[in-house]
């Protein structure tokens, strides 16, 4: 029986010490080299809209319309991107061409920032999201099924987002393009939940 009272007080102390911490608000403060990591790419964060070309096979480039939405996210910690991309098939219709979903967050063990995205079709990657002095995002990573190299660009100038994507089917000798796009912000992002 006092081992039973025992075990009851210690869980009322641990429980009173947790509503405490919770209380005090320091169990729930976001890390501030996260914070400031983050705060670098505010200027993507927004609504933005706009067209694009992507090549769907040798010779063969598609043209479709694109809405990419990026939010600040768990306190400001990380950027979620949604984007989704349509085009107009053969009998007139409306066809989703690209959707996905990535999350941008920054490792202060690495020190660096990481790009991990899934996209409609069962992908998924994780890679290293490179900012250099002009704030230019790049990210590159392999294609399972075809080998090929791919890496992607992203400038945004104002209120413009410009994006590039090349392939390298030998490993980085040769690069061609296989994706522009450029669209404009129609609301600027301020959402931190």
């Amino acid at each position: 029986m006092k081992n039973l009272y025992a075990i009851t007080a210690i869980a009322g102390i641990l429980t009173i010490a947790s509503l405490a911490a919770m209380a005090s608000g320091s169990n729930h403060a976001p890390p501030q080299d996260n914070l400031n990591a983050i705060s670098r790419l505010h200027h993507w964060s927004g609504i933005w809209q706009g067209s694009g070309w992507a090549m769907s096979g040798p010779g063969q480039r598609q043209t479709f319309e694109i809405t990419e939405q990026v939010t600040k996210r768990l306190g400001g910690t990380i950027l979620l991107v949604e984007g989704r991309g349509t085009s107009t098939g053969p009998n007139g219709r409306e066809i989703v061409t690209h959707e996905a979903l990535g999350v941008v967050y920054y490792d202060s063990a690495t020190q660096r920032y990481n790009f991990q995205t899934h996209d409609m079709r069962g992908g998924a990657h994780e890679v290293e999201l490179e900012i250099d002095d002009q704030d230019l995002m790049r990210w590159s990573f392999r294609d399972e099924g075809s080998g090929s190299l791919l890496r992607f660009e992203i400038e945004i100038s104002g209120d413009t987002w410009h994006e590039t994507g090349q392939i390298s089917p030998d490993g980085g000798q040769t690069w061609y393009p296989m994706l522009e796009m450029t669209l404009d912000r129609q609301q600027a992002g301020v959402r931190t939940e």
